[in-house]
Formats: C-alpha cells, structure tokens, sequence
C-alpha cells in the first residue's frame, strides 16, 4: 500500500517512470527517452532519491534540484526529537546521497528545462517532478502552541525544546506520539 515507484530500463537507455498509488488507485507511466543530455529530478524527497538512485545504476546522468540542498529521514525524526536517536538521523546533504545537486527553487518547467528563481535555466533530455509535500495546520483552536515535525530542523527544535520543559504533553498514540 501507499505510493511507489518504478523504474524499469532496456539497454537503450530508454527509461520507464512508473509512479504508482494503491488506494484509490492512480497509475501513471511514462517512458523517457535518456540521452547524453541526462534527466533533471526535481525534488530531493524519497521519491526523487529513488529515481536517482535507480537511473544512475544505468549510466544516466542526473541532476537533483531541491530548495533546500537536505534530505529528511521523516520516517526518523520522532525519535530524533523525544532524544532515542542521534541528531545525524534526522536528515543528510543531498550531496552525499546524490552525485550532482544543485540548490534553488523552481518557477518554471518546460520540454527537458527548468527554470530557477535564480535566473538560472538547466536542459536535460527529461525531467521528472518529485516535489514533495508541505506541512499545513489545520483550523484547530489553539493548534498555534503544537510543535511542528516535518523537517529535520523541526526534529531539532523539538528535541532541544523538550529538554528544557517541565513536563510535555503528547497528543495521538500513532507511530510519531509513541516514538
């Protein structure tokens, strides 16, 4: 169950991006032709770090464009913050999980370019979108004074802020309120 993805490729370097999501079931299928101009990931999630993973075990080159230049192991960060794992897994460069990485916020996306906030524009033969999520708060009264856990940076606030109170309170048993 949830969201995977797929790459499948033939010795042409002919690549096939299979994102995929159980329930309520969405597919969608793409097959990219690869060249030497490589593919442009764009979002350096878990989704985006598979892709490139799985592509540069064929020879293709990629690029990673992310806003921020840092992967969140999200999966670790509730026990980064109560203090059960070390501060270094809630998150890492993307430069030591991906070859090339460039740092900067996407405007625009066109036929194998993107555009950044900074001016700068950057070709591949194909780009593949992997932008992840962003936190949001829901119209709760009061929610204001919850912490936020979504980011590596949020784990470490966190973390710092519950070893200096008195006393917490934790509200939910799923997997982030037990941890």
């Amino acid at each position: 169950e949830g969201d995977g993805l797929v790459i499948v490729a033939d010795g042409s370097r002919q690549v096939a991006l299979l994102l995929a999501r159980v329930a309520p079931v969405v597919v969608r299928l793409r097959v990219l032709r690869v060249e030497s101009g490589g593919l442009v990931v764009v979002g350096g999630g878990y989704a985006g770090l598979h892709a490139v993973r799985a592509v540069e075990r064929l020879g293709v080159d990629v690029t990673v464009i992310d806003r921020s230049g840092d992967h969140d192991f999200v999966t670790r960060l509730a026990s980064v913050a109560g203090g059960s794992a070390p501060e270094r897994d809630a998150g890492q460069p993307l430069g030591r999980l991906a070859r090339h990485v460039d740092v900067g916020s996407v405007v625009a996306v066109g036929d194998g370019t993107v555009e950044l906030a900074d001016g700068r524009r950057i070709e591949a033969d194909a780009v593949v979108i992997t932008a992840g999520a962003e936190s949001s708060r829901p119209p709760i009264e009061g929610l204001e004074h919850a912490a936020r856990l979504r980011t590596a940076d949020d784990a470490l606030a966190l973390r710092s802020a519950i070893a200096a109170a008195a006393s917490v309170a934790i509200i939910g048993g799923g997997a982030t309120g037990v941890q």
